[in-house]
């Protein structure tokens, strides 16, 4: 059993996760078809903890088990249509001691922000005061000046409703200057590396720092511009890697090495980073 970024059925993007999972357990014969996801909420006793997950069983998913720790969603357990209960149930109590030691972290490190003046937001990896102000205005408005983040919040605004209309304008505000930074890395890179990609989009994917779909075009989350700029150059390559091994074989690793020798340090960050960036 490997730690993995992601895997690709039939049709499906190679993906770079968001929140670090891990997969095992093979099933080489392929599943009957079917046309949709179906999920079920399950628990577990560790000791004294108590672990709650959710298994989604997917037709996309061919070959393995996969266990995303997310933010909003909590912990999730991916699995193809015929797995079994006794293989989820086994798969999970393998791997409680990460799962609990992650949901800690995050707990720790992923306290919602209130959105008030002094509290701080990263772009590039610099940190950014913020400044808010109620002013006589209709929506919310954001701007970076002086490495500041100058909020404007309609006076009437309060409680949850102000809190989620600052969320969405930031969000705006990051997918609106992730491009430029995101661009620079992969033109760079393309060059060094002899790839191109078809396009370049901006996403709001909650599980995925980017990937890389069949025809060439690369999806990089808006969140990715929190990042320095030596992750964001691993993430460009991750996925400019992919364009010629579409797969998370030792070769497609081999190549990232190449251009990236320092990967094992910079992913073992990333997966870091994603209990970081939650709003």
């Amino acid at each position: 059993m490997h730690p993995s970024h992601g895997e690709s059925g039939e049709g499906v993007p190679i993906q770079l996760a968001l929140f670090e999972i891990f997969e095992a357990f093979s099933y080489p014969v392929p599943m009957p078809p079917s046309q949709r996801t179906t999920s079920a909420k399950a628990t577990l006793r560790v000791g004294r903890s108590t672990i709650r997950y959710q298994v989604v069983r997917s037709p996309k998913r061919r070959r393995t088990l996969q266990i995303t720790v997310d933010p909003s969603d909590g912990v999730i357990v991916a699995v193809p249509m015929r797995a079994s209960w006794s293989d989820i149930n086994s798969f999970v109590k393998q791997k409680a001691r990460w799962i609990l030691k992650t949901v800690g972290e995050m707990r720790k490190r992923g306290r919602r922000r209130a959105f008030v003046t002094g509290e701080t937001l990263p772009y590039l990896g610099r940190p950014a005061k913020l400044v808010l102000e109620a002013k006589p205005v209709a929506e919310v408005s954001v701007t970076l000046e002086g490495w500041r983040f100058h909020v404007g919040v309609p006076e009437e605004l309060r409680g949850k409703r102000r809190r989620e209309a600052i969320v969405e304008a930031f969000k705006g505000w990051y997918t609106r200057h992730a491009y430029e930074p995101i661009a620079n890395s992969l033109a760079r890179w393309s060059e060094v590396m002899g790839l191109k990609a078809k396009r370049l989009l901006i996403r709001d994917q909650r599980q995925r720092w980017a990937s890389c779909a069949r025809d060439g075009t690369l999806r990089f989350n808006w969140r990715v511009a929190l990042m320095e700029p030596s992750l964001i150059d691993y993430i460009v390559v991750h996925e400019l890697a992919h364009i010629a091994v579409p797969n998370h074989s030792q070769r497609y690793w081999q190549r990232v090495a190449r251009f990236i020798p320092d990967f094992t340090a910079r992913r073992a960050k990333l997966r870091q980073a994603g209990h970081l960036f939650t709003m």
